[in-house]
């Protein structure tokens, strides 16, 4: 901005800001003036009310009727300042709107010849995604709004950077909006069409445009995308819905809090509550991330008060569901403001989630607090809560904010959806979102897959590149230098599919007791390296893995619309293949053990063996590779459980642990994500209570025998303080009854659940023998028997000890 534009500025600043003032008072302002006027001219000047009340109403035009000789000069001179006051009033009352519309040009045009972000349309989308602007002042933005005079950007109007028009300059004046210099453009309206349709007349300008367009529609963003309607590589169509619920099971594991189902073949469901397309997006993506290692069968209920309804909108929108595998959809009729729905036998059933979908945010909460009260309250009572109510709440930031804050009191409970959370500058423009994605695709496309082993499912894999080096260091060790430079030229529906590769990563992850966490400020390659570690020492059964891969693939491209047909000649394939992809056709839609069972039929067509499953594994296999290019590292998820002594420990042997536990995590790259520990005075408190606060882990409680019997072994203050932390608890279990056994054989007992259930056990230890059964000497045997993983911490020396039964550290 040069001088003299600051000068402008600053001056017209300066006046529009006194302007804005007698606008805002514009009513007392008058009245006020006219007030003083009129009483001076009935009490100074002595004149008629009525001749007052015009004479008065006149100084508002800089007119003023003296002419009376006998009047003080005094009086004369503050009734000429009194019109001058009013005329300038009247003044500045119809001059305003020139001083804003020429501060609102200069502005204007500044914004536009700076490198901006336009923002087109003014939903809520945008509304939030302009608020997450923390320094706005630093940044240029340009607001197209339907309404330029919307309530909402009245906020702006003293911004210097922020220039605000119709959307209707969009069509009248574009070449104006300087398109070469823009950072990228936001386009959300409160129409799918109108979006699409700026979109497309913003590409026809200029192709090389960084725009984010929201669609919600899913056949309107896959219509546009893959035929090419928009055709700019730099366009990211994205939608509300679908980003929630990607952000959704990115924070919960679609089987579960807990490993119950992942660790067994055991069924689990999901209840999705209201007929609207956020609940057509859940149901997409639980059935395409619902597909276990173990193949455990998924029940999706979908319910609402037409179920019929909610049936045809299922299968219009996902024709081929019922090829999914593992998958049954059951279409429950119940209406939540009736009492029967409430007590209705579905929530008896094992429900990993409960995930509320309906319109109305308020509905969405008087159903979650009926689920809570009402249905739910005994598990809750007894800490038997398997499932987590899940409520939409777009508009409900500050709630879910306060929910999550109080998750003693909530822990059951949670919202999603927040548009805050998805519209923000540092989500929906981030340049890493898609950096699993991009990794996959890249393997996908520069990597040969060679069986080596087809009994064993072992390949061969080398790295597609006419650098030497580099093919070297990939037979070498695995790494690869990916970059993203064929990302943008991919159709939606591709990108769609290396996404969802990304996400069910989580899935084979937990599957094998390790979590991903994103790191910073630490080498890509190095990365890969501990990630491959850990990931291949973990890596039992490749088939199953395999397996829940091809299931993935399955059914995304069964959601997806795509049928499946016979196989043909490996030379008709790839004559074929942009055919079969327009029309949504694949031979490879089969069970994964098809291909060994038909490998001859195969072979005779021209496949080499092992050829289709090796995609499967190959994706697999590159799992710490794809983690490592998007920052993200590979640790254990390990359960920890406690025993130690009730009393007797000084501090140093609790801060001595305490950092020894820090460094190990770190060492062993450990994630702590549940403690098992039955609450004893003492050790069992204190670890706990530290684990809790230190990695915000679950509680599970063993308690030896009923809680009431439990508590008569604690002091007053120690029942306050089990009390409190037992109230923390995500699962209490009564181990035995001690009508049956002693009290000691309940203590082992509950010692013995402990050690079986944990990966490692915290043992705080004298090292003198057990003085009576059940105590802490009898636990760390048992777990010597069962070469159970165990830090023990002498409290006589301080002396530590890891001891993971493959030699001591």
């Amino acid at each position: 901005m040069n001088k003299l534009d600051r000068f402008n500025q600053s001056f017209l600043d300066i006046i529009y800001k006194g302007v804005k003032k007698v606008k805002k008072h514009r009513f007392a302002i008058f009245f006020a003036i006219y007030t003083i006027g009129y009483l001076f001219y009935v009490f100074a000047f002595h004149i008629g009310w009525i001749r007052a009340f015009y004479d008065t109403a006149a100084l508002f035009a800089f007119d003023i009727r003296i002419g009376y000789e006998h009047i003080d000069t005094w009086f004369k001179s503050l009734i000429y300042i009194i019109a001058l006051i009013a005329g300038s009033y009247t003044l500045l009352s119809v001059i305003a709107p020139f001083f804003k519309h020429k501060k609102d040009d200069i502005k204007k045009q500044r914004v536009l010849k700076s490198k901006k972000i336009i923002v087109i349309g003014l939903s809520y989308s945008t509304k939030a995604y302009l608020d997450s602007i923390d320094d706005i002042e630093n940044e240029s933005i340009l607001v197209l709004a339907q309404d330029k005079n919307d309530t909402y950007l009245q906020k702006y109007e003293h911004s210097s950077n922020v220039a605000i028009e119709n959307i209707a300059f969009l069509y009248q004046d574009i070449d104006s909006l300087n398109l070469s210099e823009v950072k990228h453009i936001i386009i959300s309206t409160d129409s799918d069409m109108d979006n699409l349709e700026i979109a497309t007349k913003l590409i026809s300008t200029n192709d090389k445009l960084k725009i984010f367009v929201q669609v919600e529609d899913r056949n309107l963003r896959y219509l546009h995308k893959e035929n090419g309607l928009l055709s700019s590589q730099n366009i990211r169509i994205y939608s509300h819905n679908e980003e929630s619920v990607r952000l959704l099971f990115d924070r919960y594991d679609i089987d579960g809090i807990y490993n119950d189902v992942i660790d067994s073949c055991n069924p689990f469901a999901i209840a999705v509550v209201g007929n609207t397309s956020l609940s057509y997006e859940i149901v997409s993506q639980c059935t395409i991330l619902g597909q276990l290692p173990n193949e455990n069968p998924l029940t999706i209920y979908c319910i609402d008060k037409d179920k019929q309804a909610f049936q045809d909108a299922i299968e219009l929108h996902f024709p081929q569901i019922d090829k999914v595998p593992n998958l049954t959809l059951e279409f429950v009729e119940l209406n939540h403001s009736k009492k029967a729905f409430y007590n209705n036998t579905i929530w008896d059933r094992t429900l990993s989630y409960v995930v509320l979908c309906l319109e109305n945010e308020q509905t969405n909460l008087d159903i979650a607090s009926m689920l809570l009260e009402f249905t739910f309250i005994e598990k809750i009572v007894h800490k038997q809560m398997n499932t987590q109510i899940l409520m939409a709440m777009p508009n409900g930031y500050k709630l879910g904010e306060k929910i999550k804050h109080n998750m003693e009191f909530l822990k059951y409970l949670d919202t999603f959806a927040s548009t805050i959370d998805i519209s923000n500058d540092k989500y929906i423009v981030a340049e890493d979102r898609d950096k699993k994605a991009i990794a996959t695709d890249f393997l996908y496309s520069n990597i040969d897959i060679k069986v080596d082993n087809y009994a064993r499912y072992e390949y061969i894999y080398t790295f597609k590149t006419d650098n030497e080096d580099e093919k070297k260091e990939y037979e070498k060790s695995g790494y690869i230098r990916i970059n993203d430079s064929n990302w943008n030229k991919l159709y939606y529906l591709h990108k769609e599919s290396n996404r969802m590769v990304a996400d069910h990563i989580k899935v084979k992850l937990k599957f094998l007791g390790l979590v991903s966490k994103k790191v910073k400020n630490i080498d890509t390659k190095e990365l890969f390296f501990d990630n491959k570690k850990l990931f291949e020492s973990k890596l039992e059964d490749k088939v199953k893995l395999a397996k829940a891969e091809h299931n993935r693939w399955n059914a995304f491209h069964y959601i997806h619309g795509y049928e499946q047909i016979p196989f043909v000649s490996k030379t008709q394939k790839s004559f074929l293949k942009t055919q079969h992809n327009t029309l949504k056709k694949h031979m490879c839609l089969v069970d994964f053990d098809e291909f060994k069972a038909r490998a001859d039929e195969l072979d005779a067509l021209g496949y080499n063996k092992g050829e289709f499953e090796g995609y499967d594994i190959a994706i697999n296999d590159h799992i710490p590779l794809i983690l490592a290019y998007a920052g993200y590292k590979i640790y254990q998820n390990v359960t920890v459980g406690i025993t130690g002594h009730r009393s007797g420990i000084s501090d140093e042997v609790y801060t001595k642990l305490f950092r020894y536990i820090k460094d190990m995590i770190e060492k062993e790259s450990i994630s702590i994500k549940t403690i098992i520990s039955p609450l004893a005075d003492g050790a069992d408190r204190v670890v706990a209570k530290h684990i809790l606060e230190e990695h915000n882990a679950k509680l599970i409680v063993p308690l030896p025998f009923k809680e009431y019997e439990y508590q008569k072994d604690f002091s007053k203050d120690s029942k306050k303080e089990f009390e409190k932390l037992i109230a923390k608890a995500d699962r209490v279990y009564t181990i035995s009854d001690i009508d049956k056994i002693s009290k000691d054989e309940a203590y082992l007992k509950a010692g013995e659940y402990v050690v079986n259930n944990c990966d490692i056990l915290i043992a705080i230890w004298d090292g003198e023998d057990a003085r009576g059964v059940g105590g802490t000497a009898d636990i760390v045997e048992y777990a010597k028997q069962c070469k159970k993983p165990t830090l023990y911490i002498n409290t006589e020396n301080l002396n530590i000890k890891y001891i993971n039964f493959n030699g001591e550290k």
